[in-house]
Protein backbone atom coordinates (compact mmCIF):
# COMPACT_ATOMS: atom_id res chain seq x y z
CA UNK A 1 0.00 0.00 0.00
CA UNK A 2 2.66 2.64 0.99
CA UNK A 3 4.58 1.55 -2.03
CA UNK A 4 1.62 2.07 -4.41
CA UNK A 5 1.25 5.32 -2.93
CA UNK A 6 5.06 6.24 -3.34
CA UNK A 7 4.62 4.98 -7.48
CA UNK A 8 1.37 7.44 -7.40
CA UNK A 9 3.17 10.46 -5.64
CA UNK A 10 6.04 10.20 -8.68
CA UNK A 11 4.10 9.59 -11.35
CA UNK A 12 2.37 12.73 -10.49
CA UNK A 13 5.55 14.50 -9.64
CA UNK A 14 6.68 13.43 -13.63
CA UNK A 15 3.48 15.04 -14.57
CA UNK A 16 4.05 18.18 -12.73
CA UNK A 17 7.56 17.66 -14.64
CA UNK A 18 5.73 17.76 -18.19
CA UNK A 19 3.60 20.91 -17.04
CA UNK A 20 6.27 22.75 -15.87
CA UNK A 21 8.40 22.08 -19.01
CA UNK A 22 5.60 23.14 -21.64
CA UNK A 23 5.43 26.19 -19.47
CA UNK A 24 8.71 27.04 -19.84
CA UNK A 25 8.05 26.55 -23.44
CA UNK A 26 5.57 28.43 -23.55
CA UNK A 27 7.01 31.71 -21.71
CA UNK A 28 10.31 31.05 -24.55
CA UNK A 29 8.06 31.22 -27.08
CA UNK A 30 6.21 34.28 -26.32
CA UNK A 31 9.50 36.02 -25.36
CA UNK A 32 10.98 35.00 -28.51
CA UNK A 33 7.83 36.27 -30.69
CA UNK A 34 7.61 39.39 -28.31
CA UNK A 35 11.61 40.17 -29.34
CA UNK A 36 10.39 39.81 -32.73
CA UNK A 37 7.17 42.47 -32.35
CA UNK A 38 9.40 44.60 -30.52
CA UNK A 39 11.82 46.20 -32.77
CA UNK A 40 9.06 46.22 -35.44
CA UNK A 41 6.59 48.34 -33.07
CA UNK A 42 9.51 50.57 -32.35
CA UNK A 43 10.13 51.28 -36.10
CA UNK A 44 6.50 51.70 -36.67
CA UNK A 45 6.31 54.37 -33.50
CA UNK A 46 9.12 56.22 -34.86
CA UNK A 47 7.72 56.39 -38.50
CA UNK A 48 4.71 57.34 -36.85
CA UNK A 49 6.65 60.72 -35.48
CA UNK A 50 8.52 61.92 -37.92
CA UNK A 51 8.37 64.81 -38.77
CA UNK A 52 6.16 65.50 -36.24
CA UNK A 53 6.87 68.60 -34.14
CA UNK A 54 6.49 67.08 -30.16
CA UNK A 55 5.80 69.20 -27.26
CA UNK A 56 8.95 68.01 -24.61
CA UNK A 57 5.21 65.91 -22.82
CA UNK A 58 4.64 64.14 -25.69
CA UNK A 59 7.96 63.02 -26.51
CA UNK A 60 8.48 62.45 -22.32
CA UNK A 61 5.24 59.81 -23.29
CA UNK A 62 7.00 58.82 -26.14
CA UNK A 63 10.38 57.59 -24.48
CA UNK A 64 8.33 55.89 -21.35
CA UNK A 65 6.07 54.33 -24.35
CA UNK A 66 9.56 52.68 -25.65
CA UNK A 67 10.72 52.08 -22.03
CA UNK A 68 7.87 50.42 -21.63
CA UNK A 69 8.50 47.92 -24.37
CA UNK A 70 11.78 47.04 -23.02
CA UNK A 71 10.45 46.52 -19.31
CA UNK A 72 7.82 44.20 -20.51
CA UNK A 73 10.43 42.41 -22.38
CA UNK A 74 12.31 42.50 -19.24
CA UNK A 75 9.25 41.08 -17.58
CA UNK A 76 9.03 38.17 -20.06
CA UNK A 77 12.78 37.33 -19.47
CA UNK A 78 11.58 37.02 -15.93
CA UNK A 79 8.87 34.98 -16.40
CA UNK A 80 11.13 32.71 -18.58
CA UNK A 81 13.64 32.20 -15.61
CA UNK A 82 10.92 31.61 -13.23
CA UNK A 83 9.36 28.78 -15.48
CA UNK A 84 12.97 27.34 -15.83
CA UNK A 85 12.97 27.59 -11.61
CA UNK A 86 9.73 25.48 -11.68
CA UNK A 87 11.19 22.38 -14.05
CA UNK A 88 14.43 22.42 -11.54
CA UNK A 89 12.27 21.70 -8.75
CA UNK A 90 10.25 19.51 -10.18
CA UNK A 91 12.67 17.65 -11.23
CA UNK A 92 14.33 17.46 -7.70
CA UNK A 93 10.53 16.29 -6.62
CA UNK A 94 10.68 13.26 -9.26
CA UNK A 95 14.42 12.60 -7.45
CA UNK A 96 12.87 12.78 -3.99
CA UNK A 97 9.49 10.76 -5.47
CA UNK A 98 11.76 8.05 -6.88
CA UNK A 99 14.04 7.92 -3.94
CA UNK A 100 10.51 7.78 -2.12
CA UNK A 101 9.53 4.39 -3.97
CA UNK A 102 12.93 2.78 -3.56
CA UNK A 103 12.77 3.30 0.40
CA UNK A 104 8.98 1.69 0.12
CA UNK A 105 9.75 -0.83 -2.18
CA UNK A 106 12.82 -1.85 -0.18
CA UNK A 107 10.24 -1.46 3.10
CA UNK A 108 7.82 -3.97 1.64
CA UNK A 109 10.61 -6.00 1.08
CA UNK A 110 11.88 -6.24 4.33
CA UNK A 111 8.37 -6.76 5.72
CA UNK A 112 7.78 -9.61 3.38
CA UNK A 113 11.10 -11.13 4.22
CA UNK A 114 9.61 -10.80 7.97
CA UNK A 115 6.37 -11.90 7.16
CA UNK A 116 7.75 -15.73 5.18
CA UNK A 117 10.23 -16.12 8.30
CA UNK A 118 7.05 -15.66 10.92
CA UNK A 119 5.07 -18.11 8.84
CA UNK A 120 7.63 -20.52 9.10
CA UNK A 121 7.78 -20.10 12.88
CA UNK A 122 4.22 -20.14 12.94
CA UNK A 123 3.95 -23.28 10.89
CA UNK A 124 6.68 -25.16 13.25
CA UNK A 125 4.64 -24.13 16.16
CA UNK A 126 1.18 -25.75 14.76
CA UNK A 127 3.66 -28.86 13.61
CA UNK A 128 5.17 -29.38 17.24
CA UNK A 129 1.33 -28.43 18.87
CA UNK A 130 0.12 -31.06 16.16
CA UNK A 131 3.01 -33.37 17.45
CA UNK A 132 1.75 -32.80 21.16
CA UNK A 133 -1.07 -33.68 20.58
CA UNK A 134 -0.67 -37.07 18.78
CA UNK A 135 1.55 -37.96 21.43
CA UNK A 136 -0.64 -37.65 24.28
CA UNK A 137 -3.50 -39.42 21.82
CA UNK A 138 -1.32 -42.44 21.14
CA UNK A 139 0.40 -42.65 25.02
CA UNK A 140 -0.97 -45.63 26.47
CA UNK A 141 -2.42 -44.81 29.49
CA UNK A 142 -2.21 -46.74 32.54
CA UNK A 143 -5.29 -49.03 33.07
CA UNK A 144 -5.77 -48.69 37.06
CA UNK A 145 -7.23 -51.76 38.86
Amino acid sequence: MHEEKAKDALQKAKNNVLKAKEDYEAAQERLRQYKEWRPLEEERRYAAIMGSQLSNTDLDTFRNSLAALGEEEVHLEGLCNQALKAVSEAEEKVREASLAVKKAAAECKKLETHREEWMLVWQKEVERQSDLEMEEVKSPQPISE
